[in-house]
């Protein structure tokens, strides 16, 4: 499998770029963040419908497939999808999990393979962003397989120190060779449903010490104000 990053420069300048007139921004209620992505994105059509579960948002890949047979050479689909995260009052974040998958088949000489990248960014800030390639599972077995994709990003570094807003995309690009008239390749991105969960994983702000000793000292003054009543 291909380790190389995938391209995010268009799609860097396009979250800067003002929201159109035909944009539909729709908004997800998770318990400790809140979603929002474009409906209207020609982005974000491969991945179907969204929809949230406590603080993971779920996908729904509709036409997400490469396909190749007899002798046709690679075929190749790709789709990038982005998402804003906001953690609600009183909440940090902590990292991102994200899980998706779906099903291969391969006869003959045919393969397949799979490139994934998330790439995390302050919202509206290009200077503040990382990307980190998903782990893809073995695609080397013939017959009818799933696949699987996952990644963990760490958000307690330095870096997302007081950042309580950032966007997410999400790129996959489906490779399926057939090199001859004897195989066959295809790869899709459809697993039960729900292919792609992307989960928000958040804290509690703590309190600053100051502020529970002011809390403590006002409650110790109001004690002894009555006690001279």
């Amino acid at each position: 499998m291909s380790k190389s990053t995938l391209p995010y420069t268009a799609l860097s300048l396009a979250l800067l770029a003002p929201i159109s007139a035909n944009a539909a921004i729709i908004h997800l209620s998770g318990d400790t963040v809140d979603f929002f992505y474009d409906d209207a994105s020609p982005e974000m059509i491969a991945y179907g419908s969204l929809y949230v579960l406590g603080d993971t948002i779920f996908a729904t890949p509709s036409g997400f497939k490469a396909e190749s047979t007899n002798g046709a050479g690679t075929d190749i689909f790709s789709a990038s999808g982005t998402i804003q995260v906001t953690a609600k009052s009183g909440y940090s974040f902590q990292g991102i999990n994200i899980v998706e998958g779906g099903t291969y088949t391969t006869t003959g000489n045919g393969s397949v393979d799979v490139q994934s990248a998330l790439r995390v960014m302050e919202w509206g800030n290009l200077f503040k962003m990382d990307t980190q390639n998903l782990t893809i599972s073995d695609l080397s077995a013939t017959g009818t397989n799933p696949w699987q994709g996952t990644v963990n990003y760490d958000m307690t570094t330095a870096m997302w120190n007081d950042v309580n807003h950032v966007g997410l995309t999400l790129t996959n690009r489906l490779y399926a060779t057939s090199p001859d008239l004897l195989s066959t390749a295809s790869i899709d991105k459809t697993l039960a449903g729900a292919s792609i969960g992307v989960e928000i994983s958040t804290t509690v702000i703590p309190v600053p010490a100051a502020i529970w000793l002011f809390g403590s000292g006002f409650i110790a003054l109001f004690g002894f104000a009555r006690k001279r009543k």
